[in-house]
Parts: structure tokens; C-alpha cells; sequence
């Protein structure tokens, strides 16, 4: 008996297959002008992560509004906010979390400098399921002069990894990022920035969390934080729009199983 062996993509198809995500522009009627959060609610399915609304949001704080789209009609405007790594700061919503081996959390986001060389600092990260904290740092963006600077960090001693530097505050920008959960202390993350080639390494947090016997904490989501004094009126913040992100899953082996067992059912059809 001849034994055929066939790959999953040149039968076409997809590990990825069972990926679950969300996506948002700050559209109407999901999202209306105004304070993203105030009163005790959020809009948009957004949250404080473990409680439902900001900390220190102040009014001008956050909005969405027609002057921070980049497209459509509506983005938001993230101006000042609480600075800290647990809840209270804008989380957007869960998508199933990446937990297992090989999974990959994967997102993309627009954003722009509100105005140049303000002294601004966000951080952009994932947050975890329960919105008490966040998961892993993706990248800093500070508003300096000379531009706009990104920057993260790698290892359990939060080693400075530069990313990009002179970006032109004026304009949006295409951030784009993937974190891979691996079986050792590493999530290793790919980053891009207007579509250029993507930079690649470890991220801090959970090698940081598991060096010191804590355990891991899963990506589902984003968390922003800004990191400038939150009663700093001279700072404005920056403008985010059209925000995706999802969590390819790993088939468990038995899918893998029936997968493959049909691509080689596949390939016995076409020989026939």
C-alpha cells in the first residue's frame, strides 16, 4: 500500500479556521458623541475591565467624535485616563482567550498624535479575561518632540526593545501585532507599523509573571492606559480608530485528526 502524506494548506485549509474576533470603528448607533464612559456605563461593550466604568474620568477625558475618525464618521479620543496596569482603564471587549499552545492573539488599530509633541504616553496592551490586569505589553507610544516614539520590552527584567522612532505625529499610523502563547515562559510578538516589515520579541510580562512562580495570564482583549499625569490639561491624548482583533485557536488533536484524514480523502478523490 502506498502511503500518501498531503499538508492541511496545500489542501487548503486553515489552522485558523476557528478564529473569534471583534472589530470596531466607533460607529453609530453602537457608539454616540460624547463621553465613551460616564455615570456608572460604558459604551460599545467597553469597560473599566473588572468594574464597568473608568477611573478619573474626568469630562474631556476620553470622547468619541467626529474629529478623530479615520474613517467614517466617529473615532475615539483618548486624552487623559487612571495609569494603571489593573482595572479601571478602557478594556474593550473579551474574545475567547489564548490559552492553549500555539494560539495566537493577532489585532490591528489606527491611531494619531491629538497634537504634536504634547508629552503624551499611551501604552497599548492586551488585557486579560477578568479585567483586573493586563496580560502583556504590546508597545509605548510617546509624543515628543521630534515625533512619535514606540518602544516595548523583553525578558523578565523589562529590557528596553525600540521599535520605531521619528513617525510622523501629524498623520494616522497602522499598528499591527500578533502574541503567540508557547509552552515555555515566552509569548513571542511580531509587530508592524504602516504595513512595513514586522519586528519580533519576547514579551515582558509573563516571563516576568513566571519567573517568579505567578501564573500565566491570557490575552482576550486590549487595555489602554495613559501614562501622562491624569490632571495634565496640556496634554491631548491621541485619536484611535478601526480596531480588530481576534484569537486563532489551535485544533485539539483530534481535530487535527479529522482534518487531515479529510485532505487525504481529498487527494484520493482527485487521483481517482
Amino acid at each position: 500500500m502506498k502511503l500518501i502524506t498531503v499538508s492541511l494548506f496545500s489542501a487548503g485549509l486553515t489552522l485558523a479556521a476557528n478564529a473569534v474576533g471583534y472589530s470596531t470603528g466607533f460607529e453609530s448607533p453602537t457608539f454616540n458623541a460624547g463621553a465613551m464612559s460616564s455615570g456608572g456605563s460604558t459604551q460599545g461593550g467597553w469597560s473599566g475591565g473588572a468594574q464597568a466604568d473608568f477611573t478619573n474620568n474626568d469630562a474631556g477625558d476620553e470622547q468619541i467624535a467626529s474629529y478623530a475618525a479615520h474613517s467614517g464618521s466617529q473615532g475615539w479620543h483618548y486624552a487623559r485616563g487612571y495609569n494603571s496596569p489593573g482595572q479601571g482603564t478602557p478594556y474593550s471587549p473579551n474574545v475567547t482567550a489564548a490559552v492553549n499552545t500555539g494560539d495566537i492573539f493577532s489585532a490591528s488599530l489606527w491611531f494619531k498624535a491629538a497634537s504634536a509633541a504634547d508629552g503624551s504616553s499611551v501604552a497599548i496592551e492586551t488585557g486579560n479575561l477578568a479585567g483586573d490586569d493586563r496580560a502583556n505589553i504590546v508597545a509605548y507610544i510617546e509624543n515628543n518632540a521630534g515625533g512619535l516614539t514606540l518602544r516595548s520590552f523583553t525578558n523578565a527584567n523589562f529590557d528596553a526593545v525600540p521599535l520605531f522612532s521619528n513617525v510622523d505625529a501629524s498623520v494616522w499610523h497602522h499598528l499591527s501585532f500578533s502574541l503567540t502563547k508557547t509552552s515555555g515562559f515566552n509569548d513571542p510578538i511580531s509587530i508592524s507599523l504602516d504595513g512595513g516589515s514586522p519586528l519580533s520579541f519576547d514579551g515582558s510580562l509573563n516571563t516576568w509573571r513566571q519567573s517568579l512562580g505567578f501564573g500565566y495570564s491570557e490575552s482576550s482583549r486590549l487595555k489602554f492606559r495613559a501614562r501622562h499625569a491624569d490632571g495634565d490639561l496640556t496634554k491631548n491624548g491621541f485619536y484611535f480608530d478601526d480596531i480588530s482583533y481576534n484569537t486563532q485557536a489551535v485544533p485539539e488533536p483530534a481535530s487535527l485528526l479529522v482534518l487531515g484524514l479529510g485532505a487525504v480523502a481529498m487527494v484520493r478523490r482527485k487521483k481517482a
